[in-house]
């Protein structure tokens, strides 16, 4: 059954001043909604960026033009602590973090979220490209969007059961021209920056830049090691350098080197050709199950270890206890320590959980 009941009609859009989240809140007024707007602030408000003004007054005027009630709530105590600090411990700790996942589960879909419940609004909704369904016997379902390009569902797929009830996606089941065209019918302003897939506390920086002000330590220089042991040059800063990538390692050699792994408790910058790429096996801890419980196991599913990797059949086992292991059916470039590995079965999210070990596969 599509999420889309008007049992109660009172919702709240998250809204961020750009299209997706303005068309949600239209296409909810349309659907016999009473909606009302809502923005989190996430820096403090006596630095707050030029941007980010700025998208606070598109939001304000979206809402105007939609007559709908509007206001902003300061999270932005909460967001530095669970988000910001969260992103630089993980570098610090050589880890490559999610930030857009930590902050749907703590801050949209956890703070937000019970502000509007304690307001008395039930559903709060976003202009997140995913679908919710409930099952006959209850159960509520994370589905990938119809639009795969803009698909969502790798974010939100730490929703609980407890969340996802109160969850309304109105994009999930219309494409990016589509909403484009609503937000045309509306005159809304639609922007380049609406594709961007920026940090929100980026503001425009670098991550180089950002963790050169935060976590200078990153950037002391080291050696690179090829995966035998041997020194082959230096590198100025393990922050500068992600699994798998190829470009700044500036040192010659017959083949290309690539990013294989980061030491950082001997700061040591660990390369190989393209031949040493490759995992067919990773372990993942804290692992989220949509449903809340955990499937018969083993099971195959498929498994997509970043935002915009290919989902790759694999076979989990283990438990909660020790940690689960993933092994897929081919070889997987790139999976990283830090990152999520988030669960399908077609296009229904069974779950996920953070990479916390990967294990060479033969190529």
């Amino acid at each position: 059954m599509e999420k889309d009941s008007l049992s109660n009609n009172e919702v709240m859009v998250s809204m961020s001043g750009g299209v997706d989240s303005s068309v949600a809140a239209a296409l909810l007024i349309e659907r016999g909604y009473r909606v009302s707007g809502i923005m989190m602030r996430t820096d403090d408000i006596r630095f707050l960026s030029d941007g980010k003004r700025k998208a606070e007054e598109m939001a304000r005027k979206i809402a105007e033009q939609l007559q709908i009630g509007f206001q902003v709530i300061d999270l932005a105590a909460d967001f530095q602590k669970q988000v910001v600090h969260y992103f630089i411990s993980a570098h610090t700790a050589g880890l490559t973090p999610n930030p857009c996942y930590v902050c749907n589960r703590s801050i949209k879909w956890g703070l937000l979220l019970n502000y509007a419940l304690e307001a008395g609004t039930q559903m709060l909704a976003s202009g997140h490209y995913a679908q919710v369904r409930q099952a006959e016997d209850g159960v509520y379902k994370l589905f990938r969007a119809v639009d795969k390009s803009k698909d969502q569902s790798y974010v939100l797929s730490a929703l609980t059961q407890a969340q996802l009830q109160h969850a309304i996606f109105p994009l999930g089941g219309l494409q990016k021209n589509e909403v484009r065209e609503i937000a045309r019918r509306y005159y809304f302003p639609i922007k380049k920056e609406d594709e961007s897939q920026d940090l929100c506390f980026l503001d425009g920086r670098s991550q180089e830049e950002f963790l050169r002000i935060h976590a200078p330590e990153l950037f002391l220089p080291g050696l690179i090691k090829t995966g035998e042991g041997k020194v082959i040059g230096e590198h100025q800063g393990l922050a500068l350098f992600t699994i798998g990538q190829r470009k700044g390692i500036r040192i010659s050699h017959s083949e290309p080197y690539y990013i294989l792994r980061k030491d950082i408790g001997s700061n040591t910058l660990v390369v190989g050709t393209r031949e040493h790429l490759g995992i067919n096996r990773i372990k993942v801890s804290h692992v989220k199950w949509i449903s809340g419980k955990e499937p018969p196991l083993p099971a195959c599913f498929q498994v997509k270890v970043r935002y915009r990797a290919k989902a790759i059949k694999a076979w989990i086992t283990g438990h909660q206890a020790t940690g689960y292991n993933i092994t897929f059916d081919e070889i997987v470039r790139d999976p990283t320590p830090g990152q999520y590995a988030v669960f399908y079965d077609e296009d229904e999210v069974i779950g996920s959980g953070v990479i916390s070990e990967t294990l060479a596969g033969e190529n």
